[in-house]
């Protein structure tokens, strides 16, 4: 911990240095380095997101013009949900939160908080963006799904407040917890609307209030709030006749969250520039709104933020004591992390080998059979025997690449003969079936990979099961490497397995316990509703 006097320290800033306090700026990588310096001094830039891939050459001209040009220390955010993803050695290995879910190991999830935070602060980052501790109510939300540890709090508390605990237990990183007041309830995307939380104020205590107030009783020192209205707690509506989203709720951010949950940290904005909120008010309020209802630090400001801030602030039309509130939030997240004193880490090869162990780990033990009717797992590798490999994507149909080149060579490690085949037509399968003993159909939608809105499989998917071919073979094991949910869709599966990730650990760990080499140990951290 810094000994420097936050308040002192607050309190020598020039109005424009406090200004540039509260906004967390998104370089492109490929900008020219004469305009990011230029744009350091403008708008006095000292926190900044970086997103992969991002070049660590960039990311450190950054911190040095920031260094050279600013008063204030750089503070880095990158999103870390789970594992760290701008790591070059693991790349692919992270994982999903509902891998931890699944795996329902408290130790577990620690230890790849704990790693994890070791390699990101030794990339220089320090605010993660995460955990997740959104809860999947709604299986078609298309935001939280694998996002998040499952779909009780139990699972949130097992897997992503224990990841959480782990960032932030040896100082490397401030977590920030997201996206209050919750994601996960209704079926609404907040990058392309301002999505509902709809429960009652008792079920939301029950649920997200307790997971917060855990999670602030822990030492959260950030959390992020999202574009999400709360209607049981903040019924304003606007003059279209909508809520407000959290982002602009004085009622969710003060008197909620910094209020009755006690939370004393940082208030970060999810972007600002998602239509959840960019479609509620005009550009040039955006930010200045959000400092107004209590919150302390806009991730992705809009060019001109900091004149507009600046200009409110003169006005009178932001008060001087919410902007120094919001400052000295800020620079109490770069005091606690030893940014004025230039602390960093520097990862060892033990880090990184014990990391990868602990990923692999929580593969293995995150695998779900979740059917098994026929019991035709586990499987026998019996060599000269022929399967069939059918990967559904997001692709076209009669997609000549192999999504998912692992699970078939793993195939071919056993001794089977393997033709792999994305999105097929049906008339391809019809030639193919009389000579198949297995099909592996493996599916890989998840938030990250949708269209946005919808999780659902597409036509180009469902050929794939046109005139019931496939089921011609005896033995057909589906596996989802992304959304748990494709039960749902697909009520009519026998075999029907949950990897929650398409890392290549995953894929390798889904195939052993298919052939029972691994005892699959992962419980389901979601229910399966019967449409």
């Amino acid at each position: 911990m810094s000994c420097i006097d936050v308040k002192s320290y607050v309190s020598s800033l020039t109005d424009e240095e406090l200004c540039g306090e509260v906004l967390c700026w998104q370089f492109n990588p490929g900008l020219p380095d004469e305009e990011i310096v230029s744009s350091i001094i403008k708008n006095k830039i000292s926190n900044f997101f970086v997103a992969p891939p991002f070049p660590s050459e960039k990311l450190n001209f950054i911190k040095s013009a920031i260094k050279e040009n600013s008063k204030s220390p750089s503070l880095v955010a990158a999103d870390i949900e789970c594992g760290p993803v701008l790591y070059p050695e693991l790349k692919e290995y992270c994982l999903n939160m509902m891998n931890l879910g699944a795996a329902c190991e408290p130790s577990l999830a620690f230890e790849i908080g704990k790693y994890t935070a070791r390699l990101t602060r030794s990339l220089g980052i320090h605010l993660p963006l995460s955990p997740v501790i959104d809860i999947n109510f709604n299986p078609n939300n298309p935001v939280t799904n694998i996002r998040a540890a499952g779909d009780t709090l139990e699972a949130v508390r097992c897997a992503a407040l224990e990841y959480g605990r782990g960032m932030r237990s040896e100082g490397h990183l401030a977590i920030v917890p997201k996206h209050f007041p919750g994601d996960g309830v209704d079926n609404k995307n907040q990058h392309l609307t301002t999505s509902v939380n709809s429960l009652s104020k008792e079920e939301w205590m029950e649920n997200y209030g307790k997971a917060y107030k855990q999670i602030i009783a822990d030492g959260a020192e950030s959390i992020m709030v999202g574009h999400i209205a709360l209607p049981s707690y903040d019924p304003t509506l606007d003059e279209s006749g909508f809520y407000l989203p959290a982002t602009l709720s004085k009622s969710l951010m003060t008197d909620l969250l910094k209020g009755e949950l006690g939370f004393d940290g940082c208030i970060m904005s999810d972007a600002v520039s998602m239509v959840g909120i960019a479609a509620r008010i005009s550009v040039e309020k955006m930010s200045v709104e959000f400092l107004r209802a209590g919150g302390d630090l806009v991730l992705f400001p809009e060019k001109g933020d900091h004149e507009r801030i600046l200009e409110a602030l003169h006005s009178g039309y932001l008060e001087r004591a919410r902007l120094v509130d919001a400052a000295e939030r800020v620079v109490n997240l770069k005091a606690k992390l030893g940014l004025f004193e230039e602390c960093e880490y520097i990862a060892t090869e033990n880090d990184v080998k014990k990391m990868k162990s602990l990923f692999e780990q929580a593969a293995k033990k995150s695998v779900t059979v979740v059917k098994n009717i026929d019991g035709i797992l586990p499987l026998k590798a019996e060599k000269n025997k022929k399967a069939l490999v059918i990967s559904l994507t997001s692709g076209a149909k009669d997609d000549p690449n192999d999504a998912f080149p692992t699970l078939a060579n793993e195939l071919e490690s056993r001794g089977l003969e393997v033709v792999r085949l994305t999105n097929p037509s049906h008339y391809i399968l019809e030639e193919l079936m009389d000579s198949i003993d297995t099909v592996f159909i493996s599916s890989y939608i998840d938030p990250g990979h949708s269209s946005g809105s919808s999780l659902h499989l597409g036509w180009n998917n469902i050929m794939a099961f046109w005139r019931g071919c496939v089921f011609r073979c005896e033995k057909v094991v589906f596996i989802s490497f992304g959304d748990p949910y494709k039960l749902i869709e697909l009520p009519f599966l026998k075999t029907y397995v949950n990897a929650y990730s398409n890392s290549e650990i995953s894929i390798k760990a889904a195939v052993s316990a298919c052939f029972g080499e691994e005892k699959v140990t992962g419980v389901s951290p979601v229910n399966f509703p019967k449409y």
